[in-house]
């Protein structure tokens, strides 16, 4: 999981650039929407996820506060690629 999410955040760099880091998280801003990629793991027997983080403001995104999930993306379902282009539809919609 953690070289698709490397990957992924990667891409995101190409398309957005990094508007700063947040513990050590590439955040990223478009049209003022601040957003951070993560990746989860439930259980042994779950699929694992990706989805983006979002935050309300540039301070709160400093702070580390992203108080919104965005859709859960399942790394068994879909391919990197399709991961990524769903995340660009979503963030930008």
């Amino acid at each position: 999981m953690t070289n698709t999410v490397t990957n992924i955040e990667s891409r995101m760099s190409d398309k957005y650039g990094v508007a700063f880091l947040v513990g050590g998280k590439k955040c990223f801003n478009f049209r003022d929407t601040f957003f951070i990629i993560s990746g989860l793991k439930w259980s042994q027997t779950r699929e694992s996820i990706i989805m983006a983080e979002y935050a309300d403001s540039i301070n709160d995104a400093k702070k580390g506060l992203f108080s919104e999930d965005g859709d859960a993306f399942y790394i068994d379902e879909m391919s990197e690629n399709d991961i990524f282009n769903a995340l660009i539809k979503e963030v930008e919609a």
